[in-house]
């Protein structure tokens, strides 16, 4: 998962989460608002009736006032009328007179008739059994009243979108959704934002990588990317340098190789030239046999084959590295190897791998790595001797090890085979393990090791690393 997706996810998460934790309060504050407002509908709608009721109780009327509603035909057909005279009170004047006065007024008292009649009480029960309910329209009510045996509903429509309640829900619903919906669009802004100086400074790592060390990177973003992309040029800049240095460096060393090559060259050369001098000399004396005359010519020949492979080997050590790599097989070369140094020997040369191992590289430089140690091998061992050659790929690496049961290495000369002059051989310049190791080195980023192989004799190590097309470009 790229970087941008992950930020716009979560951050995308966060808004979601907050939209729906917000919608649900909103949806629960309705809710409960319209609970409230039924609930004291209801209870006001009880005041009311009671209030009502109590202001049908009649106050006190003299008898004219009861006559009038007496003689009313039409309040008859409702109320009982009846008139409570009030009780009189006999007072005492004297022990011959005495006075009866009435003690108050007349009172009406209206009784409704027992089929209209309600009682405040069961009004009161009444309106609790009935129950109002919002639909879920939300733009209507039903009434429900439930009785033991029955259950009545009654719906009132209202224009409920125009109220000023749920037209403040329906805006902050409305708002809340516009709300996720922009958060959403900035999220993905804000991550594109914050991912893009990263995808660049991929990008610049991956051409570093390549090689190109000219690679500059637009400075944008927040601060400490923009900081990141400044050093990151920085670093590009510096590399380039050290990469001009570098190279600066590795043909001095080039030179000083040429150098230490055309003086061991010189030397491998001269004793050679000596050899073969001397050979023609003794030929040219006329007592000497056939024989003697072959013997002589085989010496100056095999002299010559060693000057001949001397050379070789420095000129693929100076050759144009601008010449493209090839696959071949590895096995077929080593056979070829085996071969040639056969027919002046007599050792037995086993070789073990696989036939079928290709390497990508420089044929010419590989054979003549190869060619060195085994050389080396086969000049350490008795006549007799049996080397065994192993080879073994392990992705773009080869490994290549020669094992010979000759005396093994001098412990004073250990440290320093692998420079030039450094040699044991009577004859030898010195050059050959000194050349091989600086071709694993330079172009095939391997390496040459020697190590004993119990309980005698020495087993050298080549490991190579296949040239890709790019690298060789």
């Amino acid at each position: 998962m790229s970087l941008k997706r992950y930020i716009f996810l979560l951050i995308a998460f966060i808004i979601l989460t907050l939209t729906a934790v917000q919608l649900s309060f909103v949806s629960y504050v309705q809710d409960q608002v319209n609970q409230e407002i039924q609930q004291t509908s209801k209870a006001l709608s009880a005041q009311i009736i009671e209030f009502a009721q109590e202001s049908l109780e009649q106050a006190p009327m003299n008898d004219e006032t009861a006559k009038k509603l007496m003689a009313n035909a039409s309040l008859n057909q409702f109320y009982n009328i009846r008139i409570i005279q009030p009780e009189r009170k006999i007072i005492k004047i004297n022990d011959y007179y005495s006075l009866e006065v009435d003690n108050g007024k007349p009172v009406i008292e209206l009784t409704p008739h027992f089929d209209q009649a309600i009682e405040n009480q069961d009004l009161k029960m009444l309106l609790n059994a009935i129950d109002i309910v919002q639909n879920d329209d939300h733009e209507s009510f039903s009434l429900i009243k439930q009785t033991k045996d029955s259950l009545e509903q009654k719906t009132f429509e209202f224009q409920q979108q125009n109220a000023a309640t749920n037209t403040y829900f329906n805006n902050l619903f409305i708002l809340t959704f516009a709300m996720a919906s922009f958060g959403l669009i900035a999220a993905y802004f804000m991550a594109k934002h914050i991912s893009e100086p990263l995808k660049q400074l991929k990008h610049g790592f991956n051409q570093l990588e390549k090689g190109d060390f000219n690679v500059s990177l637009q400075e944008q973003g927040i601060a400490e990317t923009r900081k990141t992309l400044a050093q990151f040029n920085t670093m590009t800049k510096r590399l380039a340098e050290l990469d001009e240095q570098s190279k600066h460096y590795a043909n001095v060393q080039h030179m000083s190789d040429i150098g230490e090559m055309t003086r061991g060259l010189a030397h491998a050369l001269r004793n050679p030239i000596n050899t073969i001098g001397l050979s023609l000399e003794q030929m040219a004396q006329s007592d000497l046999t056939m024989q003697q005359r072959e013997r002589l010519a085989s010496a100056a020949r095999e002299k010559i084959t060693a000057m001949d492979n001397t050379i070789k080997s420095l000129l693929t050590l100076a050759a144009d590295e601008s010449l493209s790599p090839a696959k071949f097989n590895l096995h077929h070369v080593i056979q070829d190897i085996v071969l040639e140094v056969a027919a002046t020997s007599r050792h037995t040369v086993r070789i073990n791998g696989d036939t079928k191992l290709c390497f990508n590289g420089h044929e010419s430089e590989v054979r003549s790595i190869i060619h060195s140690i085994v050389t080396n091998a086969i000049e350490a061992s008795s006549s007799d001797a049996t080397i065994n050659i192993n080879t073994e790929k392990t992705g773009t690496t080869t490994t290549i090890s020669v094992q010979d049961n000759g005396s093994g290495i001098d412990a004073k000369i250990q440290d320093k085979l692998f420079k030039p002059h450094i040699t044991t051989k009577a004859e030898g310049a010195g050059m050959g393990l000194y050349i091989a190791k600086r071709l694993c080195q330079l172009h095939y980023q391997g390496d040459i090791s020697l190590t004993a192989n119990q309980p005698n004799g020495t087993i050298a190590t080549i490991i190579l690393n296949s040239i890709n097309q790019e690298d060789s470009a």
